[in-house]
């Protein structure tokens, strides 16, 4: 269960176990690890560099939304 109360490096890193324990899932799909859809916004942003931190194996892919200008 996720804390309510957690400061920011506490979320970083929980978020960071997550990824890490995602990876074993995402190899059993596909060799090159997880595929990272991105579209620059600052999800996307925040989210990619979670993924580099965790140190995964992934692959990140240009996904344009139209839901901004």
């Amino acid at each position: 269960m996720i804390q309510t109360n957690m400061d920011l490096e506490e979320k970083i890193g929980y978020s960071i176990r997550l990824i890490q324990k995602a990876e074993k899932l995402a190899l059993q799909y596909s060799p090159d690890g997880f595929h990272l859809a991105f579209s620059g916004g600052k999800d996307s942003q925040t989210l990619h560099e979670l993924t580099c931190m965790a140190g995964v194996k992934f692959h990140a892919e240009m996904s344009v939304t139209t839901v901004d200008p």
